[in-house]
């Protein structure tokens, strides 16, 4: 009779255990990347190193919010922080599914363009080098538009500011090509590949590297000669 008894209590401590947690369990909130392509950060800071990127349409878990900033769970597992402005809680406007796609150039072209790019970042500069492992800063946008798109590029900055259809500042679109006059040179002697938010990415013979930086402001906003869309 007491094994009976006991044998029921810890049934029913068990049963309201299991209901008090699922009472106090929340569901982990959802959002979905509004922007082309948008990089993921190791900590809650704009200067913070870049460890991936997401592409629109892309479905992130929200673990938690600092300021302007969000921390995220990919569908991979992988754990960062992304700018708060360029995600959103409705999925209605983007695309489903992993990796998702939208139709147009500013979608899937762009997103694969921009994860072949962020690939390479820290690959060595070399002059002369179009990869796959160093690179030079036309050798660079060469690369990655043959690796996506299989257009073969001139291995020339001057050469690619000439290519396509020419981009005002203020319109300058994820993919698009960038040019500039560095160096205090008055010819373009530099290109790179814009990303969003004022960034592009570049091989910069003065960091050595394949590096992110901005064209909103100081050194690149002046040396700024122009953007080159391929359609």
């Amino acid at each position: 009779m007491i094994k009976k008894i006991l044998l029921s209590t810890s049934l029913i401590l068990m049963l309201l255990s299991m209901g008090m947690s699922a009472g106090f369990a929340q569901e982990i909130p959802n959002a979905y990347v509004k922007v082309n392509s948008l990089n993921v950060r190791n900590s809650a800071d704009i200067q913070s190193q870049v460890i991936g990127n997401v592409v629109i349409g892309q479905k992130l878990e929200i673990l938690e919010q600092s300021g302007k900033w969000s921390k995220v769970r990919l569908e991979n597992g992988s754990l960062g922080w992304v700018y708060s402005d360029y995600i959103s809680s409705s999925s209605n406007t983007y695309s489903q599914g992993s990796g998702s796609q939208v139709v147009s150039r500013g979608g899937s072209r762009a997103s694969s363009l921009m994860v072949v790019a962020n690939a390479k970042l820290g690959a060595k500069y070399s002059r002369g080098s179009e990869g796959p492992d160093r690179f030079d800063c036309s050798g660079f946008v060469k690369y990655v538009y043959k690796e996506v798109f299989g257009r073969v590029l001139p291995h020339s900055s001057k050469e690619q500011g000439q290519l396509g259809s020419g981009v005002p500042r203020e319109a300058v679109q994820t993919g698009d090509i960038v040019v500039f006059a560095t160096a205090g040179s008055s010819n373009i002697n530099h290109s790179g590949i814009y990303l969003n938010d004022g960034k592009f990415i570049h091989a910069s013979s003065y960091d050595g590297k394949v590096v992110i930086s901005d064209m909103s402001s100081g050194h690149y906003y002046k040396a700024f000669r122009g953007a080159r869309r391929i359609e």
